[in-house]
C-alpha cells in the first residue's frame, strides 16, 4: 500500500509499513540470538515484538514450565503472535491484547485475545493461513473465533519437548 500514489500520505499506512520493517528485524534479531545462545527468553523477545506498538497494550503471561522445544517452534510462537499483534492493528482496533502461553498435559498453549470490538465471521487471509501452516509444520495447530464482546481470540497448540 505505501507504494501505491492514491495512499502517498496516509499516516496509518505509513505506520504499519514502519511497523511491518521494525518487527521483520526483531524477528531476524531472534532467531540469530537463538541461532548464537541455543536459547531464548521468550518473554524478553515477545515484549520486544510489542514495542514498536502504540497500541494495543500486551498484557503477557508465561508460565515458568512452558518452553519450546525448537527453534522452529519459537519462531512459530513469535510470528503467532507477532500476527495478533498485526491483526488488532489492522482489524480490530483493539487497545489490549493479551497473550498466556501455559502448559496442559503434553501440549503448550498459546492464547491471543485481543480487544477489540469486531463483528461477523473472522475470515483466514494470508497470516492468519500462514500462522496455521507454520503450527502445523511443528506439529500444531490454531484454532480461530470471535470473542463475545467483538474482539478475536487465536488458541494455538504445540507439542511439548520430550
Amino acid at each position: 500500500l505505501a507504494r501505491e500514489p492514491r495512499h502517498a500520505g496516509n499516516e496509518q499506512v505509513a505506520l504499519c509499513a514502519r511497523l511491518a520493517v521494525e518487527l521483520l528485524a526483531d524477528i531476524r534479531d531472534v532467531v540469530a540470538q537463538m541461532r548464537r545462545d541455543d536459547g531464548l527468553d521468550l518473554a524478553d523477545a515477545l515484549e520486544a515484538l510489542a514495542t514498536p506498538f502504540p497500541r494495543p497494550r500486551m498484557h503477557l503471561q508465561i508460565a515458568p514450565e512452558a518452553r519450546v522445544a525448537s527453534l522452529a517452534q519459537a519462531e512459530a510462537v513469535l510470528r503467532a503472535v507477532q500476527e495478533g499483534l498485526t491483526n488488532a492493528v489492522k482489524h480490530s482496533q483493539a487497545n489490549n491484547l493479551w497473550v498466556v502461553l501455559r502448559r496442559e498435559g503434553s501440549e503448550l498453549r498459546l492464547d491471543i485475545r485481543d480487544g477489540g470490538r469486531g463483528s461477523g465471521e473472522v475470515l483466514a487471509g494470508n497470516g492468519l493461513c500462514g500462522m496455521r501452516e507454520r503450527l502445523q509444520s511443528v506439529g500444531g495447530g490454531l484454532r480461530v473465533q470471535r470473542t463475545d464482546t467483538g474482539g478475536v481470540h487465536l488458541q494455538a497448540w504445540l507439542p511439548v519437548a520430550a
